[in-house]
């Protein structure tokens, strides 16, 4: 990787609102691929392509921690349990930040079906794909 290319990754997505051209994205992806293909077959939760979290608990999490004034989320990537097999189902776990601070025991005594969910502010809402996939499109192909 150039110098040029090194600097650039991390200052153009100001510009454009954090958006990166379709083909970087398609890159990008495509080395992840890579990357987790040398591990083997006997775990396909383990490649993890892509998370899907809902608008709503997006939402539900700026709602519920404005007062903290959060300007992002961070997300952790995690793993549940390995199974039997040794197998690692990835978990991505978003808590309410800012650019150089995390929120994470600032939550609710209770969630809205009344459980006790300690101070936690740190949600695991996401959908790892497989098994929630998006139809084929540039990204996932």
């Amino acid at each position: 990787m150039s110098s040029e290319e090194k600097g650039s990754t991390h200052h153009h997505h100001h510009r454009h609102g954090g958006r990166i051209p379709l083909e970087q994205a398609k890159k990008e992806i495509k080395r992840w691929k890579e990357h987790i293909a040398d591990m083997g077959d006997d775990c396909p939760y383990d490649y993890v392509q892509s998370f899907f979290i809902p608008m709503e608990d997006i939402k539900r999490l700026y709602e519920n921690y404005q007062h903290l004034h959060p300007t992002g989320v961070r997300a952790y990537i995690g793993i549940k349990e390995k199974n039997e097999k040794g197998c690692a189902p990835l978990r991505l776990l978003l808590v309410p930040a800012t650019k150089h601070t995390d929120f994470y025991n600032n939550g609710p005594l209770a969630d809205e079906a009344g459980n006790n969910a300690g101070n936690s502010s740190v949600y695991d809402f996401t959908m790892p794909c497989p098994d929630v996939c998006a139809s084929e499109n540039d990204l996932n192909s």
